[in-house]
Parts: C-alpha cells; sequence; structure tokens
C-alpha cells in the first residue's frame, strides 16, 4: 500500500488466500517498502525492509537513519515475524559503509539538530544492533561519536528500537 504522502506511508500485507483469508505479514507503515527474497536459499521468501522508526529523531527525513530489518517465515504461527539477527552476513557490506562515513561525517553534515553527526553514524550503529552484535554496536560507536552525550545517546537508542516492530534482540544462548 500506499498513502501517497511524501515519504510516507508504504505498507505490505501478505495473505494466504483460502476460505478465510490469513493474514502472514503486516508490515507497518513506514517510510520504506520491502522485498522478498530467499537469502538462506532454503525455497522460503525472508521479507526485507527497513525501519525507519529514528526518521525526523534527531535530524530531517533527507538525513534519517533506516535499518535493514528482515522478516522470516514461522511456519508453527504461520507468520512472518522479525528475525534479522539470523542474517549477520546481511548486515557486512553496509557495516562497512556505514562505518567508513561515519568515520569521516562533518558535525551537523546530515542536517542534525544539534549540530553533532548522530544522523552520521546512527546508519552503522543500527545495522549492528540488528545485525545481533550490540556490543560492536556500542563500542564502534564510541569509538566515532565524540560528544559528551555518548552515554544518554546509546540509552536513546536503545530505549527507541525497543518500541520498534521490526527489531528483535539476539537471542542469547
Amino acid at each position: 500500500t500506499y498513502s501517497g504522502g511524501a515519504h510516507c506511508c508504504f505498507g505490505t500485507q501478505v495473505y494466504r488466500l483460502g476460505a478465510e483469508p490469513q493474514l502472514l505479514l503486516k508490515k507497518p507503515e513506514s517510510n520504506a517498502g520491502g522485498q522478498f527474497e530467499d537469502l538462506d536459499e532454503d525455497g522460503i521468501q525472508e521479507f526485507v525492509t527497513y525501519d525507519d522508526i529514528f526518521a525526523y529523531q534527531y535530524c530531517a527525513y533527507v538525513g534519517s537513519p533506516f535499518a535493514k530489518s528482515i522478516l522470516v517465515y514461522d511456519p508453527i504461527e504461520e507468520v512472518y515475524t522479525p528475525a534479522s539477527p539470523l542474517f549477520p552476513d546481511e548486515y557486512t557490506e553496509e557495516i562497512l559503509g556505514h562505518t567508513e562515513t561515519a568515520k569521516n561525517v562533518q558535525p551537523g553534515e546530515y542536517g542534525e539538530w544539534d549540530e553533532t553527526t548522530k544522523c552520521g553514524v546512527l546508519p552503522m550503529t543500527l545495522a549492528y544492533i540488528y545485525s545481533g552484535d550490540p556490543k560492536t554496536a556500542r563500542s564502534e560507536l564510541e569509538r566515532v561519536y565524540t560528544y559528551p552525550d555518548i552515554k544518554d545517546f546509546w540509552d536513546e537508542i536503545m530505549l527507541v528500537i525497543q518500541d520498534s516492530p521490526l527489531y528483535v534482540p539476539k537471542e542469547t544462548e
């Protein structure tokens, strides 16, 4: 679906048709669409989209970070659920590019409201987090984000993503 707004909103709903239609996937409306891909080559399509939960959080839309989110089909529940940490390799290339950007970003370059580099470093940080590696996300953020509000910034990131229906923390073993 598309609402026709300037930046928003795209939604995706997938149904299994039968005597009673069954909703298999309902991606929240947001600034991002999505597509089906068989990432693990098991014959079952994953749904790849982007989480825009940080749109307008620290900067204007054009500089707002989006985090890749991968949903998998759960045959027991018969629905698609977020499972990004199951696909860490899908983040490798993005992390490399985002890390290079984060190392070189200038204050306010992405239109940050507070003239920091929040929107320039968030894509890297979110890619690590969504891939299931929050420990590296934190250490890399501390390496490239040199402002005194680093602890508050990290806490805000973790608080915000907890509210996202597209985020799922990596299960501990």
